[in-house]
């Protein structure tokens, strides 16, 4: 409890460091409607709008799970595209906000506006089931085996366990909001309209946003069925135990809908509100209604069930940095080297990796960016000193060149030395050859020339 304490007194500090150009981007609106009432559909319709943004990914999840480790900054830079749009994102776990934050967020985005769509309880709460066997979370975390093996007393325990619990608890969850923000700017509506009134349901919507809606709704999936769940009947008997836990809350949630929002459940959610909704036989009381919803769930048991569940896969914080990937996923910052290609990061062999320098974790982008630096500047480091005693050994050879070449050169000089001594030699021998002959020419022609002469 202390160390969720301590994250949201971080977080409240960091706020305060929100740089002024990024405040700006902060959204418009938020869809705070809790896991399996539609928000998939609602981003998808309302993303198709000219005047209406919404992020490429739909649940930021920063003030229920991100805010943990990311600044205000990170949050803000993700609705910079919007220009002069309407901004908004769709995060389910907002439904479970603790009050605390929800003050937090006011203060942020004192005039944000609230979208808050509810479903049939127990179709919901089947729905979620369903959601959390796929996603192995609640009580199936560590199950194992197929969809069709799960026993009816495993989906009553899922039924039953906290974080369902808190994510249909539309009573407490609307309690919590309207105790921060005033009435108008919230905006509670049926699910079930997604099938009878798609367009009457966002045409409402986006007056309440201050759009107009579009003349041509074709090109809104308004039909279409958005991340379908798995598909599996609910028994009789497991519909009969969720209105015996379900049924008193939601009576007296319909006194505070009709009273605040003039709303009537009637015969909309007639899965949890019937007549005779009680199994025929048999030992019931594990199903009574729960004292979950006997007071207000606290800031901290909130905070430890929105932890606990967060079923994030890992997220990309930043696609490229400096040959690494870095992503987010269960609370560590995990830098993955981009020679590694496609990892499944929830299996990662950590300590090799740590070892190969190509897997870094650590609690922080910072300090996830940091160790990608140290990383990059210990292997340059490691390039540069391999260049140096590369460029110490070419050194040495181009010593030992010069040493060889300046060699060759005494030797030629030696050798055209030598060579013109003995030139000088022979041209000094054929001279003395050349005037010896001369010599011996001359006399000889001498004699002749004095035998001829008369007496």
């Amino acid at each position: 409890m202390a160390e969720e304490s301590n994250h949201f007194e971080s977080w409240i500090a960091r706020a305060s460091c929100l740089d002024p150009k990024d405040a700006r981007f902060l959204p418009d609106f938020l869809i705070i409607s809790p896991p399996k009432t539609g928000s998939t559909w609602l981003a998808a319709n309302l993303r198709c709008h000219p005047r209406i943004f919404i992020p490429a990914i739909k649940e930021l999840k920063y003030f229920s799970t991100y805010y943990r480790w990311l600044d205000l900054n990170w949050y803000a830079r993700h609705f910079q595209p919007a220009g002069d749009r309407l901004k908004g994102e769709a995060s389910p776990s907002y439904s479970v906000l603790p009050r605390r934050m929800i003050q937090s967020l006011r203060e942020l985005i004192p005039e944000v506006k609230l979208i808050f769509l509810m479903r049939d309880p127990v179709a919901r709460a089947w729905s979620h089931a369903r959601h959390n066997w796929h996603h192995r979370e609640a009580n199936f975390r560590r199950r194992v085996g197929t969809f069709d093996t799960v026993a009816d007393e495993e989906w009553r325990e899922n039924f039953r366990h906290p974080w369902p619990l808190a994510s249909g608890d539309y009573l407490g969850q609307l309690r919590r909001w309207l105790s921060v923000f005033p009435r108008r700017q919230i905006f509670v509506e049926f699910f079930e309209r997604i099938q009878t009134d798609p367009v009457g349901l966002l045409t409402g919507i986006m007056e309440f946003l201050g759009v107009a809606p579009p003349e041509d709704w074709s090109p809104y999936p308004t039909r279409e069925t958005i991340l379908p769940g798995a598909a599996k009947t609910m028994s009789n008997g497991l519909r009969d135990d969720l209105r015996l836990l379900l049924e008193e809350r939601t009576r007296e949630l319909g006194a505070i809908l009709k009273e605040k929002f003039g709303l009537c459940i009637g015969d909309k959610w007639v899965e949890t509100l019937t007549a005779n909704g009680r199994p025929a036989d048999g030992d019931t009381s594990h199903m009574a209604p729960t004292n979950f919803f006997a007071d207000d769930l606290e800031n901290a048991r909130l905070e430890t069930l929105l932890l606990e569940n967060d079923s994030a896969g890992p997220r990309v914080m930043e696609k490229e940095y400096h040959g690494y990937k870095i992503v987010l996923h269960r609370g560590r910052f995990i830098a993955l080297a981009l020679t590694l290609g496609e990892v499944d990061v929830a299996n990662l062999d950590e300590a090799e990796g740590a070892a190969r320098g190509d897997i870094l974790v650590t609690d922080s982008l910072e300090g996830a960016k940091e160790a990608v630096l140290h990383r990059v500047i210990r292997d340059l480091r490691r390039e540069l000193a391999s260049m140096q005693a590369g460029h110490e050994k070419l050194s040495n050879q181009l010593r030992e060149c010069s040493r060889i070449i300046s060699t060759l050169r005494d030797s030629l000089a030696a050798q055209q030395n030598e060579q013109a001594r003995q030139l000088a030699d022979c041209q000094a021998f054929l001279g003395r050859v050349r005037n010896s002959l001369l010599f011996r020419a001359r006399r000889r022609l001498a004699r002749i020339f004095a035998q001829k002469r008369p007496i």
